[in-house]
């Protein structure tokens, strides 16, 4: 484990985390995908709308999704990431990263390494053996995702807050393979 994120923990979300994970979600969007996502977009960012949807998809999940999130020390929400059944991919491939953040201010600290290998961990327990996300081609996460070889598997876009935004997905096929290496690495 990177030892300048000890004393923090990794644990599946509550419906009480709802306002901590929205918080951490408005900040990171605003800050990592500022000149990717039209201003205005980012802008308008609620972290009162997303309190009340996070509380939804908490209270109502989707069957086979799951959220877990990173605390510091104190007990306070730094990250999360939602994961869970494809909704929508290439087929043969079992499950989704839907979503994951970590805080702009305990970005570099491995929160997001721990986070990503605890889902994969929790998917290949659940023998979902394949994986697809999707990053905003224009970011820093592209890179997040290449380190965890992750699979280039095609550009498409999305309208996203009126504008169009390139979307590249990535593929992993042997979680179970991916899980033994970041044991092997104390993520």
């Amino acid at each position: 484990m990177d030892s300048r994120n000890e004393g923090y923990e990794v644990r599946r979300a509550t419906p009480g985390d709802s306002p901590g994970i929205a918080r951490v979600q408005v900040d990171s969007m605003r800050q990592g995908h500022r000149g990717v996502l039209t201003d205005e977009f980012l802008d308008a960012l609620s972290y009162k709308q997303q309190y009340l949807a996070r509380v939804e998809q908490m209270t109502n999940p989707e069957p086979g999704s799951f959220t877990l999130v990173a605390t510091d020390p104190f007990g306070w929400i730094v990250g999360y990431a939602d994961a869970g059944i494809v909704r929508d991919g290439p087929e043969g491939i079992a499950a989704e990263l839907f979503d994951l953040n970590v805080a702009p201010k305990y970005q570099g600290l491995g929160l997001g390494k721990r986070l990503f290998a605890a889902v994969v961990r929790e998917l290949a327990a659940a023998e979902r053996m394949s994986m697809l996300t999707r990053a905003l081609s224009e970011t820093k996460s592209r890179g997040f995702y290449d380190a965890f070889g992750g699979r280039p598997a095609g550009e498409h876009t999305l309208e996203i807050g009126g504008a169009p935004v390139n979307v590249t997905l990535y593929l992993w096929e042997d979680l179970a393979e991916l899980a033994a290496q970041a044991e092997e690495a104390g993520l």
